[in-house]
């Protein structure tokens, strides 16, 4: 690989992670409304997404946005329940 290969891949690789990012905080944004707490959205690689409260409790996201489809909303309570 020459120079400019490597050049190349490095611009496809931070143009990717630029749209993740982006995408990641579009989804935190669309969430936030419908929790009862301060939520963030993070990666752990044994978990996959997780959804993370003021005081580090992490549930999984995939659980949380069940429970908000049903509800309209993610209580305190609801997340507590969920997290691992």
């Amino acid at each position: 690989m020459n120079k400019f290969d490597a050049s190349k891949k490095l611009s496809k690789v931070i143009n990717a992670h630029r749209k993740y990012m982006s995408s990641l905080k579009e989804l935190e944004q669309s969430i936030k409304p419908m929790c009862e707490f301060d939520a963030s959205i993070e990666w752990q690689p044994a978990d996959g997404f997780v959804i993370c409260d003021e005081e580090a409790n992490v549930a999984p996201i995939a659980d949380c946005l069940s429970v908000m489809y049903t509800k309209r909303n993610l209580s305190s309570e609801d997340f507590l329940r969920l997290c691992i």
